[in-house]
């Protein structure tokens, strides 16, 4: 009687009893009552880890907990999700507004505790078809599953009879020493290559081809990083927009409060980035540089602004050049015309934009002079200019591409387009394959990488490197 858990409770009840000192007197049938009573108000639990392998958690416990096999019971639609409780006597936005937690925030730890579990080694998934007669809905998260594997094509009948385990297995075993990834070189067929490329890509494309591959020809795009600053690519287009309006708003003289009108129409400005106020006192610097530069700029070389975000294209053997530049100007004394581009990060180097490898302003200079810009007559280009911007010690920068070891204009034009010519013509070979960064000296720069890791470069690179 006196066996077990439910024994041990017994004892204890009784032996409670026993040391009270107010006794009663009771009949048979009044104690019986009372006995009953005491024991109804004792719940009973079988003692934890009784077997030595087996334990019974609930989510919160096994959330903490790692098991060779984990077993996933009641995935029912109010057993796991449990419904949330309907609150008599506040409403959802009346919760909100008291700073208290959601109803359905029990829903959310549910599904971290679904995924936490799910993504152990082995997991078996249990559930009750029928609950009191009455057929039960299956879990949410297993609905989701189902939607996946249908959309993949996957019965699940074929996923019950192992075939899917057993690869898994097969990925963690392996025979003999690791062999690594060799270089990537990828031999697209001729029709999936692109015929139509902007002017931004073909430095990518002579730099590492594997990524045109993979952007264009593939079609895959980079995810932000978690971290990111989410105003740091807005803040470019953010000032080029600033200083369009500028421009246009004020192409012959420039008003004395400029940098202010500049100032004031930047904070109004619809791609104004949200934590802009960080960015305030470089904004001012920016605008007082730029505003400087712009007088010296039209009164010194006597030009005029002629377009601004005009876009432009060019036909080379049926590929298509595309080109948006950001401002073209006009030399009054020779009609010859002046390119501009705003640059808030990293301006090319003079030697990588004679080599080719940074051939953006030349090819925009060559898409005007074969007159391939919107409502721009063709024209001979006088100068080639990045205005690179920071709001640093040094607010800004103008610099020209020329120099004594720079070829003329014309010359490094017609050297950059006659480069891309073989460049295009190599590639509608469909054996010509998009390597990976084919020569490691001339790397893009690290933040453009966006497609090392599925080029696996750390891994190739360190073996050839090791081979000499």
């Amino acid at each position: 009687l006196w066996l077990g858990e439910s024994g041990e409770a017994a004892v204890k009840l009784f032996r409670d009893l026993q040391e009270e000192n107010n006794f009663v007197s009771l009949g048979p049938y009044d104690y019986l009552d009372l006995v009953e009573t005491l024991m109804a108000a004792i719940q009973v639990r079988p003692k934890y880890g009784t077997h030595p392998r087996l334990q019974i958690m609930g989510q919160i416990e096994a959330r903490l907990m790692k098991a060779d096999i984990m077993i996933l019971s009641g995935l029912n639609e109010g057993v796991w999700p449990s419904l949330p409780d309907t609150d008599p006597w506040m409403s959802r936005p009346m919760r909100g507004d008291f700073g208290l937690p959601d109803s359905e925030r029990s829903i959310a730890l549910s599904a971290h505790d679904f995924i936490q579990a799910f993504s152990s080694k082995e997991v078996v998934l249990t559930r009750c078809q029928r609950q009191d007669g009455v057929t039960t809905v299956p879990a949410r998260w297993l609905q989701r599953l189902e939607t996946v594997l249908q959309a993949c094509e996957i019965d699940l009948s074929y996923l019950q009879q192992g075939a899917l385990k057993s690869w898994a297995i097969n990925l963690d075993e392996h025979d003999g020493d690791a062999k690594p990834a060799l270089r990537p070189k990828p031999s697209p067929a001729l029709m999936r290559r692109p015929t139509s490329l902007p002017v931004t890509a073909i430095e990518s494309w002579m730099r590492d081809p594997y990524s045109l591959y993979a952007k264009y020809i593939l079609g895959l795009r980079p995810l932000d990083d978690v971290e990111q600053d989410a105003d740091a690519a807005l803040r470019g287009t953010w000032l080029h927009h600033v200083f369009e309006w500028f421009v246009e708003n004020y192409p012959d003289d420039v008003p004395q409060n400029a940098a202010e009108l500049m100032f004031d129409y930047a904070l109004q400005s619809p791609q104004l980035p949200q934590s802009y106020e960080l960015f305030v006192p470089r904004l001012k610097r920016i605008f007082n540089w730029f505003i400087e530069h712009e007088i010296a700029w039209r009164r010194a070389v006597k030009i005029c602004p002629e377009a601004l975000e005009i876009k432009g294209r060019l036909d080379i053997g049926g590929f298509e050049l595309r080109a948006k530049a950001d401002r073209i100007d006009q030399v009054k004394d020779n009609k010859k015309a002046v390119i501009i581009d705003y640059k808030t990060g990293r301006i090319p180097t003079n030697a990588d934009i004679v080599n080719g490898l940074s051939p953006q302003m030349p090819l925009e200079a060559a898409i005007l002079q074969g007159g391939g810009f919107d409502q721009i007559k063709m024209r001979d280009v006088e100068s080639l200019h990045f205005l690179k911007v920071s709001g640093g010690r040094t607010a800004g920068e103008d610099k020209a591409i020329e120099g004594a070891n720079l070829p003329e204009i014309e010359q490094l034009v017609a050297e950059t387009l006659a480069g891309l010519q073989k460049l295009v013509s190599a590639f509608q070979n469909d054996m010509t394959p998009y390597i990976s960064v084919p020569d490691m000296s001339k790397a893009p720069p690290e933040e453009w990488q966006d497609y090392a890791h599925l080029a696996r470069v750390q891994e190739w690179a360190t073996i050839e490197e090791s081979e000499g």
